[in-house]
């Protein structure tokens, strides 16, 4: 696979890439994949690419009565890999990246300088944890309150690493899968992947108190139901634009053909 490395580069939206993230906006606001006025927080990177799609989201929703308008709270934490070296290269397969000699603890290899690790990115996704959801989940807080619905704007790589530490928080046997077309052997293997707005829907509820004599998991007492994995229907019949133009950078200042109508 061929692939952009963009990394840690604050890089502007395409043209195609705002089309795919207003048709993302305009869905969840619809209430077809949740209830909108259940919404209760949405993080994301603040990375432009992360940030502009999640003010997108925040400008498609209404506000609560008497409730501000929405506004993504960004976090440093859920930045995409840094690079390093390789930060924006174009054409490099993931097959070529393999292939270069073992990572060095900084996450480097031969034509991989300063990389960023991954337990760095482990520590990263695990701080973003501590500060903002783990209070959501405790039960015996004062403020707790059901049907929460979170929403988190990220990027690929994180999101795999963020999947990944999530996952140990519950028992396996916890961790259950409502995904048509996934087999018991496939969810022992599940590795979520993200495209562009494609997203991975969870449904964490309480269960009842942790179980006695065995191993202590931070959320051994919940359920983890996987709803959805990737899920792209919001971009059916979206095609992209000829000529370069879908590729072109996002330029907020310019205006679309019924804007010249009104």
């Amino acid at each position: 696979m061929l692939c952009d490395r963009a990394g840690v580069t604050d890089s502007a939206l395409t043209n195609h890439g705002m089309a795919q993230a207003q048709r993302l906006a305009k869905h969840i606001a619809s209430d077809e994949v949740c209830n909108s006025s259940q919404i209760t927080h949405i993080f994301s990177s603040d990375l432009q690419r992360a940030r502009v799609t999640a003010e997108g989201i925040c400008a498609a929703l209404v506000a609560n009565p008497g409730k501000s308008p929405w506004k993504p709270i960004l976090a440093t934490s859920l930045r995409e890999r840094d690079f390093g070296s390789l930060e924006g290269v174009r054409s490099i397969s993931d097959h070529e990246l393999s292939q270069s000699e073992p990572r060095l603890d900084d996450g480097s290899s031969k034509g991989w300088k300063n990389c960023e690790s991954d337990i760095s990115m482990k520590s990263r996704v695990e701080t973003f944890f501590d500060e903002h959801l783990q209070s959501m989940l405790d039960l015996d807080a004062d403020d707790y309150e059901e049907n929460q619905v979170v929403i988190i704007v990220a990027h690929g790589i994180i999101l795999r690493v963020f999947w990944n530490y999530l996952l140990g928080l519950f028992y396996p046997e916890n961790v259950v899968f409502d995904i048509q077309d996934y087999s018991t052997k496939l969810e022992e293997t599940f590795r979520p992947s993200w495209s562009n707005t494609g997203f991975l829907d969870l449904l964490i509820s309480p269960l009842g108190p942790k179980l006695e004599g065995l191993p202590q998991f931070t959320l051994g007492g919940w359920q983890m139901k996987v709803q959805a994995s990737n899920y792209t229907n919001h971009l059916h019949g979206l095609r992209r634009t000829k000529g370069g133009i879908g590729s072109a950078a996002h330029d907020r200042k310019q205006k679309q053909i019924k804007d010249f109508f009104r």
